[in-house]
């Protein structure tokens, strides 16, 4: 009955019809099956692994340059269901109300950290601080970091693309397309790439979980709940089934970065450019280094 509800999203009415159970004991139960897999979260959502998998490790766009970094910080926004009083605070990037999700995915497109329930109003680097200061929050190995794709959640253990510099499409490096001009081209293009290989997990985690797109019928708090028991879930999959339908469709799609694309707008350049803390700039300065470190491998092999 749980993963009728959390896999198809079934109503409980036809929930209800098809087990032949009242509405009542599918709800009793939906909420101990909840409970039960919620408990689970330290053992299946740990911190990422201690090294990256061969996959980055052999590939030259990625390595040595990226050889600290350690996942992606991902967001989405999800259907939420919350009280008319709030709604307005609630109202996503399409006017209805959403929460809005943050997640960071391992290069083996797993969870190692998930923060739900904030209004879908809100700005992703306010929730990844909120993420940072919370008891038993979001932590950072010492001397690793996390690819974001928002300038402003830019600094200490989270490195952003250059702000005001476009990203090169797919395939110059396979010899479509014109080559990048600068060593901010060439970094945030494969900032992009790697990060967008650990997308595909909110991808697969949507796919795999209808609820999470539909309507939801229940209180806000059990909503909650349900986004991290999905990612309990998303987890349990990929350590006991690895070559799943859905990871592997989703793994074979390639490149979501198709289209080449403008990083950031005005406020990110002001937000980047005035923050000027010691620790910020020297976050930078790492970018720098390896952007240039790149930069001068990439003119090497191709001229």
């Amino acid at each position: 009955m749980f993963l009728n509800t959390v896999g198809h999203g079934m109503s409980n009415r036809i929930i209800s019809r098809n087990f032949a159970r009242s509405g009542e004991t599918v709800s009793r139960y939906f909420n101990i099956v909840l409970k039960a897999i919620g408990s689970l979260k330290d053992d299946y959502i740990r911190g990422p692994p201690p090294s990256p998998p061969p996959d980055i490790t052999s590939d030259t766009r990625y390595w040595p340059w990226f050889k600290d970094c350690v996942g992606a910080i991902n967001g989405t926004h999800l259907p939420a269901s919350v009280p008319a009083e709030i709604r307005s605070r609630f109202r996503g990037q399409e006017e209805l109300p959403t929460q809005n999700i943050l997640a960071a995915v391992n290069f083996d497109l797993t969870f190692s950290y998930v923060l739900a329930g904030w209004e879908g109003s809100a700005d992703d680097s306010k929730i990844l601080n909120d993420a940072l200061e919370r008891e038993n929050g979001l932590t950072v190995p010492e001397g690793k970091y996390y690819l974001v794709d928002n300038p402003r959640m830019a600094g200490p253990g989270f490195i952003s693309p250059y702000p005001g510099v476009r990203h090169r499409p797919p395939g110059f490096e396979d010899g479509d397309g014109d080559p990048p001009t600068s060593a901010e081209e060439l970094f945030n293009w494969r900032h992009s790439s790697l990060r967008a290989r650990m997308e595909h997990a909110l991808g697969v985690l949507k796919a795999r979980f209808r609820f999470l797109t539909s309507s939801p019928q229940f209180p806000f708090l059990t909503q909650v709940d349900i986004v991290l028991v999905c990612c309990i879930l998303h987890n349990m999959i990929i350590e006991f089934d690895p070559t799943d339908e859905i990871l592997s469709e989703y793994s074979s799609q390639g490149d979501p970065t198709a289209q080449s694309r403008q990083c950031s707008g005005r406020d990110n350049e002001e937000n980047e450019s005035g923050t000027s803390n010691g620790y910020f700039a020297e976050w930078c300065g790492l970018r720098d280094a390896i952007a240039e470190e790149m930069w001068k491998d990439f003119v090497a092999i191709n001229g």
